[in-house]
């Protein structure tokens, strides 16, 4: 579910309600979960590890490498 298609139902809740939903959000930051219990700074590690792959994999796994490899 995206901000996008929340919002609108967000809009229609009391200030009460709107306050309570802050607190409840700013818990899950504070505490760095998310609303299954995922802890966030895990996925992102997870997430920059896998992104940063594929651009070292470009650079350091090519032929033109395996000639130096070869002077060791």
């Amino acid at each position: 579910m995206t901000l996008v298609e929340i919002l609108p139902s967000a809009r229609k809740l009391s200030s009460i309600e709107k306050l309570q939903l802050i607190r409840i959000l700013a818990e899950e930051v504070e505490l760095g979960t998310d609303s299954l219990g995922k802890n966030s700074s895990e996925e992102e590690t997870e997430f920059w590890l896998q992104a940063s792959q594929v651009s070292l994999d470009s650079v350091w796994n090519n032929d033109e490498d395996d000639v130096y490899a070869q002077l060791l």
